[in-house]
């Protein structure tokens, strides 16, 4: 049982608190669906502006559903007596904050409304609890004010160290071990038969996650795509960017006049849609967006959106023989085509990571963080490389998991809950693991992707640009589907399947960075 005090608040004027316990009683609205923590009965008096005594009596009981989605949380107010001073309103304020305990990600709720005189209340807060497991929720405030053709005659508050708090569970379709067993015969099959796979979320199936202390799923649509990196000792897979020619429809942006930015940077990348860039890619096994890219203005009132031009951000560099744009041709800095950091649409900086592909005899991938926007070390890896007769690529993003020499702010909506995508090979450098999924709003974090990898067994990864950005085509008839049922592709062209759309817009949105996965034929 809760063990409460109160405090009530009358504003501008002292408060005496002059009874709070429980009632030794669960509510009635208690049924076996529903955990209810029950009544606690307060009793305040104080005085008033006009020096009035008034005083307030109350029971509050807190419900939650239990285990299914959403979360409900019911706030109820019962027997609400305020006596001592006339009033036609009641103004209501409550803030309920919950908390999934293993993360530790936090939504706070509020509703405010004004009611006529009421005895008895109740409010429910829908939270979509996306997220399996406990749920730590606390009634952070609950204030009542009383009235009289629009001026206060009473104000009381129950907050502070005197909140509520509760605990609630979210219930998975199945648990993280048996999607993980489910991911790891997979795995299993895919190396011993060369079929890649892909694992599809979002009905009965949710994303398995772990922290390390604990495990988790994700209810949300998704795809994990496992890729043999190597089959019977050759390499299964070759990589290949989208660079640009600048040559034929790819110089279609060197001939824009507004396909600058004020600084000077030019934007001659064509943009194009995940169906786009797997023919252009000469259709691959899978296509998926690679680096962030700029969408700061253009001249003359010009955007990336209008004209379809911009630039991919950080190291874009491709020198892999036979590719289908014979690599990257990059100028006049060959391993970036535009700057080679992180820059936001208001002009704030950030530093990029860098994923390194080499194609010698282990194709090899690793994770090169940066320790700032003017660190010349991924530059210079590159550099190494290339010098030493490497063939290889690197695209930018952000590593995973973020390292401790990555300064803050990090690139993009690192905090926000949206689609995401990413890439990297398991520590056995055995297959490749290729994510994309999450809805642009309530969606994936990057600590949640960052947990997807970890539970994968994997210890660096690679996201690449999200939100909107995040899209993989593939060749629809290359994969063993399992888990959910696979969702109509997005894309009309034949023989490759698209990704959900997840812009509000309802369109894919055009990238002029993408990453192509090849069969070694």
């Amino acid at each position: 049982m809760f063990k409460y005090s109160i405090l009530a608040i009358l504003l501008g004027l002292n408060i005496s608190v002059v009874h709070a316990n429980y009632i030794d009683e669960y509510s009635s609205e208690r049924s076996e669906n529903w955990n209810c923590w029950g009544r606690l009965y307060y009793t305040f008096e104080n005085r008033n502006n006009d020096n009035k005594k008034v005083s307030l009596s109350i029971n509050t009981d807190i419900c939650d559903r239990k285990e299914i989605r959403p979360l409900f949380v019911d706030v109820y107010l019962h027997n609400i007596k305020f006596s001592g001073a006339s009033y036609n309103k009641t103004s209501i304020d409550i803030i309920v904050d919950i908390e999934h305990k293993l993360t530790g990600q936090t939504e706070v709720m509020r509703i405010t409304e004004d009611v006529g005189k009421v005895s008895e209340y109740m409010k429910r807060f829908e939270y979509p609890a996306a997220k399996s497991g406990e749920y730590e929720i606390t009634i952070k405030q609950i204030w009542l004010m009383f009235r009289n053709n629009g001026r206060t005659v009473g104000s009381f508050q129950i907050r502070g160290d005197n909140v509520r708090t509760g605990n609630g569970y979210i219930k998975p379709n199945y648990t993280n071990d048996a999607v993980m067993a489910l991911i790891n015969e997979a795995k299993k099959e895919t190396l011993q038969t060369g079929k890649p796979s892909h694992i599809v979320f979002g009905g009965n199936y949710e994303i398995p996650m772990s922290t390390g202390s604990g495990k988790y799923t994700l209810a949300n649509k998704g795809n994990l795509l496992i890729i043999p990196r190597v089959r019977n000792n050759e390499k299964y897979i070759i990589p290949h960017l989208l660079g640009d020619t600048h040559k034929g429809e790819a110089a279609r942006c060197e001939g824009t006049a507004s396909a600058r930015t004020s600084d000077g940077t030019l934007e001659y990348a064509e943009l194009y849609n995940p169906d786009e860039a797997w023919l252009k890619l000469e259709k691959p096994l899978v296509a998926l967006n690679a680096n962030y890219f700029d969408v700061r203005p253009q001249l003359n009132g010009a955007t990336w959106k209008s004209n379809k031009c911009s630039t991919p951000l950080g190291i874009y560099f491709d020198n892999i023989s036979n590719g289908p744009t014979q690599g990257t041709h990059n100028e006049p800095n060959k391993y970036f085509a535009g700057p080679s950091y992180f820059i936001d649409e208001d002009g704030s900086k950030a530093p990029l990571d860098a994923l390194f592909w080499k194609m010698d005899l282990n194709s090899s991938i690793e994770v090169y963080y940066s320790n700032g926007v003017s660190d010349p070390a991924i530059e210079q890896h590159a550099i190494e490389l290339d010098n030493s007769g490497y063939k290889f690529l690197a695209i930018a993003g952000t590593g995973l998991p973020l390292s401790v020499v990555s300064p803050k702010p990090t690139p993009d909506s690192g905090l926000s809950e949206t689609t995401r995508i990413g890439i990297a090979a398991d520590d056995n450098n055995s297959v490749i693991y290729v994510f994309q999924g999450g809805s642009y709003r309530n969606g994936i974090s990057r600590t949640d992707l960052k947990n997807l990898y970890y539970g994968l067994g994997v210890s660096s990864s690679m996201e690449l640009d999200g939100g909107g950005s995040a899209a993989i085509a593939i060749d629809s008839n290359a994969f063993v589907v399992k888990g959910d049922a696979r969702p109509s592709s997005s894309c009309d062209t034949s023989g490759v399947w698209c990704s959900l759309i997840s812009q509000p817009d309802g369109k894919h949105r055009p990238v002029p960075s993408w990453l192509g996965l090849s069969i070694n034929k």
